[in-house]
């Protein structure tokens, strides 16, 4: 069961997304609607997924994935952003993202970003069963 921490203050707007996330992975949808309510349940639950909104109302997007690298740096981000995409690479250079969201993501924008996150995560996979094992004699 997948578990995705979404961050926005619009969470009508983000309703058919976050549907569209779950809907053929199940698994549940956390919301919270600021950076730093977001960056206090992390700790709580290992979160799969991490999205956040260009705009909250107490930082943006991309400062809040500065602070959830720091926080937790092996969790997945995507953030939602209307920059262009070399644009949007430059500013994010450096924290990882797993992707750029346009600012009304809908159900190919999940569907595409779970495609994502399942390699990621089947990457890790392979990477951590080839590791057992290995050791010396």
């Amino acid at each position: 069961m997948i578990s995705i921490l979404l961050v926005t203050t619009e969470k009508g707007a983000f309703s058919e997304f976050a549907r569209a996330l779950i809907s053929r992975n199940g698994g549940e949808i956390i919301w919270a609607d600021s950076g730093s309510a977001a960056l206090s349940r992390v700790p709580e639950k290992p979160f799969d997924l991490v999205i956040a909104d260009e705009r909250l109302p107490d930082m943006t997007g991309l400062v809040f994935a500065e602070k959830l690298v720091k926080k937790a740096p092996l969790v997945n981000c995507a953030l939602v952003s209307p920059l262009s995409k070399e644009a949007f690479h430059e500013a994010g250079e450096g924290l990882g993202l797993l992707g750029q969201l346009p600012p009304r993501p809908g159900e190919t924008d999940a569907r595409n970003l779970m495609e994502r996150l399942h390699m990621i995560q089947r990457m890790v996979s392979l990477d951590t069963c080839e590791g057992e094992g290995q050791g010396g004699i």
